[in-house]
């Protein structure tokens, strides 16, 4: 399976020693990088006690390419890495949930929202951020009257519209200009007339 390859290609890839006995394994491709870390997170032997090794990605090499760096340490150096990976997980994660917090504070403070061509960016935002869309059309409605108390104004909607109106305003007066030249030509030609 996955996990057989990504071990493989940790035994096969381990690379030189040289950076003061860290084992620093061949490049590969993120999706690669991925796989060889869900097989090092593995308890393989079932063993109680973590893996004797830290595994970081570095890119700190004179070509730049990123590579897994595998450090020697002791269970307390693996349990204080962990533990390190998990508190910046839950950090990422409450910026995103502050986001989130802002942006449905944003939505129901009752302010317009303005913007350019934004119906994709409506969408996106209001189904990673907002509330789930159950893919159809009503639920979408529903869900954007639930979660905006504002007006929506798109730019480009009132752009085209008023260019419309624009356009037949300048259509009818042309019109009227036509139906009326001809009436002034022939008033000019009756007061000719008169005049002879």
């Amino acid at each position: 399976g996955a996990g057989a390859g990504a071990g493989a290609g940790l035994e096969a890839g381990a690379g030189d020693a040289s950076s003061g006995g860290d084992l620093v394994l061949d490049p590969t491709n993120s999706f690669m990088r991925a796989l060889t870390y869900q097989t090092l997170s593995l308890d393989l032997f079932g063993s109680k006690s973590p893996p004797g090794f830290i595994a970081d990605t570095s890119r700190e090499f004179p070509d730049g390419v990123a590579r897994i760096v595998l450090r020697r340490a002791t269970a307390a150096q693996v349990s204080e890495a962990k533990e390190a990976t998990e508190t910046l997980k839950r950090r990422a994660e409450s910026i995103r949930d502050g986001f989130t917090i802002a942006l449905r504070m944003l939505a129901q403070c009752g302010a317009p929202a303005v913007g350019h061509n934004s119906l994709f960016d409506i969408v996106f935002t209001v189904d990673k951020f907002l509330h789930h869309l159950d893919s159809t059309y009503d639920g979408f409605k529903v869900a954007l009257n639930r979660c905006f108390a504002g007006a929506m104004y798109d730019t480009k909607l009132i752009a085209q519209r008023f260019m419309e109106g624009f356009l037949s305003l300048s259509a009818s007066k042309n019109n009227q200009q036509q139906q009326q030249q001809p009436q002034g030509q022939q008033q000019q030609q009756q007061q000719g007339q008169q005049q002879q």
